[in-house]
């Protein structure tokens, strides 16, 4: 049922402080799903996933090197 919420309301959750707290296997379940809300734009996923990865301190930037 959360799942199908956040099909509906995806930019919504993506945008959501709390958004920033998933842990990296929920965010890889939500990444997964083909029936996220369609008028979802690739670059708004994109830039989520880059805040979240900021937010939980995972996103080392010497891993780009």
């Amino acid at each position: 049922m959360s799942l199908e919420f956040i099909d509906l309301h995806t930019v919504e959750v993506l945008e959501c402080e709390s958004f920033l707290q998933l842990s990296s296997d929920l965010l890889v379940l939500i990444l997964q799903r083909d029936s996220l809300y369609d008028g979802l734009e690739e670059i708004q996923l994109y830039l989520a996933c880059l805040r979240w990865a900021r937010g939980s301190g995972t996103l080392d930037y010497n891993d780009a090197k």
